[in-house]
């Protein structure tokens, strides 16, 4: 998505056009980006950064900083990869299968096809260590589900799909809680909108979390 210098000389022509609107609402929109890209560099999500500051570099090479930060947060990306890929190696070699798998799908998350990751992945999910501990999980998932514990039986099937990502009974019984979630985050959501009306604000907008955290595609979110 490297579109630099058409819409560099698109900001430009604004500048010299005197168009404040739109030229307020670019550099509006650039200094969020670069502030959510410092957010994320701060919180270690080097990838993420990168995204966000590559966004403001494409628009506006000259943006404050943005030079440092893209070879910051580029240069830490390639050393928090490494990182994850070496400590998934040591995992495997100490028969810690489970969370080896965990540490080589974290690498694949941000690099498909990193080194031989693919590989150990494929290797991982044979083993007996990988397909009980899923096993474990989902059966504890099922119990939550069952007494409407859905948060906790959402967290447990999510807890399997971060090492075994293909596991269908996972996935499916996932999908299903989440639908019981959604109906949960509705009612919660028209209970802030009224708490709201009310001018109840700190309650509404405890609410109005609330039906994210059971719903994070919640209309909320858009």
């Amino acid at each position: 998505m490297r579109f630099l210098s058409t819409i560099s000389i698109i900001i430009v022509l604004i500048s010299l056009q005197n168009c404040s609107v739109i030229y307020r609402y670019v550099k509006s929109n650039l200094d969020e980006q670069y502030k959510e890209g410092v957010k994320d560099f701060k919180k270690g999500q080097f990838e993420k950064a990168a995204d966000h500051f590559h966004y403001v570099e494409d628009i506006d090479p000259d943006f404050r900083n943005i030079q440092r930060y893209v070879n910051l947060s580029e240069k830490e990306g390639e050393k928090h990869i490494i990182s994850l890929y070496n400590e998934g190696k040591k995992l495997q070699t100490r028969k810690q299968d489970v969370e080896a798998l965990t540490r080589f799908r974290e690498v694949e998350v941000i690099r498909d096809n990193y080194k031989d990751t693919k590989t150990r992945i494929d290797e991982l999910l044979k083993s007996e260590k990988v397909h009980k501990e899923a096993k474990k999980l989902i059966e504890k998932g099922q119990k939550e589900e069952n007494k409407k514990h859905f948060l906790k039986a959402r967290s447990l099937y999510s807890d399997v799909l971060k090492f075994d990502s293909g596991n269908s009974d996972a996935k499916n019984h996932k999908k299903k809680v989440q639908k019981e979630l959604s109906k949960v985050a509705e009612t919660i959501y028209l209970n802030a909108e009224k708490k709201l009306q009310a001018k109840q604000y700190s309650k509404a907008i405890s609410e109005y979390k609330e039906a994210l955290d059971n719903d994070p595609e919640h209309k909320l979110s858009r």
